[in-house]
């Protein structure tokens, strides 16, 4: 560390790797989750009625009580990309790309944390 940042107080945080749980409460469960960001950043361009149905769905999909969580966890994220993808989309909204991110988070196979 102090060959790359000099004095070791400049260096990032170590990481620290979430459990299965921790993930889950990141990605999947309450304010502040990545999926709450996402429905937060795509319902300026969707109709209320469809967020709220897709809302609606989501507490039935809850992946804490599963015995492979990892698993669990990536079809949910697959789940709710396919979802977003089926949302009719207009000229100023990105679903298909908003769809393809959760793709891409949904496959990551660790999370973690900065260790402060």
């Amino acid at each position: 560390m102090r060959s790359v940042f000099g004095n070791p107080k400049n260096a990032p945080p170590t990481l620290e790797r979430l459990s299965p749980e921790e993930a889950v409460g990141f990605l999947w469960e309450g304010e502040g989750s990545f999926v709450e960001e996402v429905l937060q950043r795509i319902a300026p361009n969707v109709e209320e009625e469809l967020l709220n149905d897709l809302k609606s769905k989501m507490p039935t999909h809850d992946p804490s009580g599963s015995d492979d969580i990892w698993k669990e966890l990536e079809s949910l994220l697959q789940w709710l990309r396919d979802e977003v993808r089926n949302l009719p989309s207009t000229c100023t909204s990105k679903l298909n790309a908003a769809a393809d991110f959760m793709h891409a988070e949904g496959t990551t196979l660790e999370y973690g944390n900065t260790n402060q």
